[in-house]
């Protein structure tokens, strides 16, 4: 049963920006397996407004990663509902550790089903965070599978 859609706005962006290079002298990045998630620096602007901070899902080979991006996207610069990078930084977070978890276990992200989801919240239930070493909350868990929904 294939039930997650991407809600994204069919908006166009150019997803080959300059900015890329440029910001990766400064970037923050997480690595793991083979998709990283990195944050704009000042550098990246949008319609003429510096915007430090956006959430970047990149390929290996440093490219975009552009369905989850699009979604993203419309989170930090469209949706207009929060100006708060810490905000953009959750939904980020969320997004890439699904994404990482549909990579390690050999699924795909947009063709899953409620067992995905289940084991994703089981792993989260049952095992500590890689990070910090901690069990995640239930707040943390519900977090992340309603961002999750949204996307």
């Amino acid at each position: 049963m294939n039930r997650r859609r991407s809600r994204c706005i069919p908006r166009t962006y150019d997803l080959q920006w300059d900015w890329v290079v440029g910001f990766l002298h400064a970037y923050r990045i997480r690595r793991h397996w083979l998709m990283r998630l990195a944050f704009s620096n000042a550098a990246f602007t949008h319609e003429g407004v510096k915007m430090p901070e956006v959430p970047v899902i990149l390929n290996d080979d440093m490219s975009i990663v552009e369905t989850p991006q699009r979604w993203l996207f419309n989170i930090a610069l469209d949706r207009g509902r929060t100006r708060s990078p810490a905000t953009w930084r959750s939904y980020a977070e969320a997004l890439y550790d699904w994404l990482q978890t549909c990579q390690a276990n050999g699924w795909t992200w947009n063709e899953v089903d409620e067992g995905h989801l289940r084991a994703y919240r089981n792993q989260m239930l049952y095992h500590p965070s890689s990070v910090t070493g901690r069990a995640y909350s239930r707040r943390t868990i519900n977090g992340r599978l309603r961002r999750l929904a949204m996307f």
